[in-house]
């Protein structure tokens, strides 16, 4: 559930152009991170001209920030921010000295979607969890639904005498 918001100056984008880059963006992230563009989300904010300053003058960037889950390769995320800059000039005409891309990244189980908590990405080294028998086994459910499955938490009790164990969540 990447999120970026692009921030510009009010009028700087016409809505024909809003939908291509939120297109452009969401076919970027979805060929990188190997993902549906369907888990992509774009949100533009735009801000009155007096409200936006590059060196203390008024100014009209096209700011991108996204929010992405940790455990992506430096690599990769230098080329999403690339790709996305990039698109950025092509699809609006804005040059890229005006354009900024800056990545944010945390936990996935710092994120709720759909009600339940993300996970992080297979094969990330992020997606096997330290959870306590009480967080895993005893939270409640949400939307009627319980987050983990019987045999998560059988694998918590069965664990050594240790106070935590590895499980991927179903």
């Amino acid at each position: 559930m990447p999120i970026y918001t692009c921030t510009t100056t009010e009028s700087t984008l016409s809505a024909r152009t809003k939908k291509a880059l939120a297109g452009e963006i969401g076919t970027i992230h979805s060929e990188i991170n190997h993902v549906p563009s369907t888990y992509v989300n774009v949100v533009f904010h735009e801000l009155p001209a007096d409200s936006v300053y590059t060196d203390g003058t008024p100014a009209s960037p096209v700011l991108v920030s996204g929010w992405i889950r940790e455990g992506h390769p430096k690599t990769e995320v230098t080329r999403l921010a690339t790709a996305i800059a990039g698109a950025v000039t092509r699809v609006t005409g804005i040059p890229a000295e005006r354009v900024l891309v800056v990545f944010q990244s945390s936990p996935a189980s710092f994120a709720v979607e759909g009600g339940r908590a993300t996970r992080a990405r297979r094969g990330s080294g992020l997606d096997r969890w330290e959870l306590t028998e009480q967080a895993a086994c005893r939270q409640p459910a949400v939307g009627g639904r319980n987050l983990w499955s019987m045999s998560d938490c059988s694998a918590l009790r069965n664990a050594s005498s240790v106070s935590t164990a590895s499980v991927n969540p179903a």
